[in-house]
């Protein structure tokens, strides 16, 4: 029969491969009567993807071959999958753990969370002396075995009450921690780490040094580098201003060619003027006024002041005219 409405689920991950998003509920998702799913993730950086193919296409991407399970919210293995979450091994920010329950206080597993993770009618009513029953055949050693424990056993053995711990949490297991090989592993444990503690120190030392090195060679390259372009400036404005000073010599240059050029048109001309002058001596002029208005161009020629009655030279053109125009004023 088709699906006729929308149905919840969450992914439940049992063994996180990945290392990145952990164990428990990771997501929640709908499974849509059109037979597509939406998840949304649980992180601190939430997204959400859709699946056109439904819930083969999250079993095949997020399932890691059954390390996380699609968990309907109607179905009755939802509940025992939260009380199996909540009734975890008690484990230290550092990795170590007192192989206890962090919930109840019992070794674990206990006996509850052996219980929710049992196949069984999750609807039944559990006893659990049922559990304790089908474990005391166990080995003591096992994990089965320690937790078939009753309270008069633990009570024997020195088991600190819940109420002196934290969640039920035990401290201290038995009275002489010699004897326990819990306790054993833990050391041994805690001596392993102390020695990849100064190894890595002895190890870090040295790349201590050399890193300091390193950065200090850096340094003076980059003062080295820092100089060179500076240099590299330095010789771009030489550069720019020897442009300049060329330009202007340049120009320099060509303003006295082309003064010298009108320096030779000049010559050339006073040298036309002389000749001029030559001429007019030997003009035929009343009162000879052109070999006076020669010498005067001479005397200007060669920078000397005029040396003439400027009454006079009123005269003698006044005559000059007379004579072109046919009058007579002798």
């Amino acid at each position: 029969m088709p699906q006729q409405q929308p149905r919840l689920f969450h992914l439940q991950r049992d063994h996180d491969i990945t290392g990145v998003s952990g164990v428990g509920t990771v997501a929640d998702g709908v499974l849509w009567p059109d037979g597509t799913a939406s998840v949304r993730w649980r992180s601190d950086h939430p997204s959400i993807v859709f699946w056109d193919r439904g819930a083969a296409s999250v079993k095949h991407v997020h399932g890691h071959g059954g390390a996380t399970r699609i968990v309907l919210a109607d179905d009755p293995s939802a509940r025992l999958a939260r009380i199996a979450e909540a009734h975890t091994k008690h484990v230290t920010v550092g990795g170590l753990t007192s192989g206890d329950c962090d919930e109840c206080g019992q070794p674990w597993p206990c006996p509850t969370w052996t219980w929710a993770t049992s196949d069984r009618d999750p609807l039944a009513t559990w006893d659990p002396a049922d559990d304790e029953a089908s474990a005391s055949d166990a080995p003591p050693d096992t994990p089965r075995g320690r937790q078939t424990r009753s309270g008069a056993e633990n009570d024997a053995q020195g088991v600190r009450s819940r109420e002196h711990t934290p969640r039920g949490r035990v401290a201290n297991p038995v009275d002489n921690p010699d004897e326990d090989p819990i306790f054993h592993d833990l050391m041994r444990e805690n001596e392993r780490l102390a020695a990849e503690v100064e190894a890595l120190r002895a190890n870090y030392q040295p790349m201590a040094a050399d890193a300091l090195n390193h950065k200090t060679c850096h340094m003076q390259l980059g003062a080295v580098l820092r100089r060179a372009e500076q240099a590299e400036q330095r010789e771009r404005e030489l550069r720019q201003q020897l442009t300049e000073a060329e330009a202007g010599i340049t120009a320099a240059i060509r303003h006295r060619k082309h003064a010298e050029d009108r320096a030779r048109l000049a010559g050339a001309a006073v040298a036309r003027v002389r000749q001029l002058a030559a001429a007019m001596r030997t003009w035929c002029a009343p009162h000879g006024a052109a070999s006076t208005y020669a010498q005067h161009i001479e005397d200007a020629l060669n920078g000397q002041a005029a040396g003439y009655d400027q009454a006079e030279a009123a005269e003698n053109v006044e005559a000059y005219n007379a004579l072109v125009n046919g009058e007579d004023h002798l």
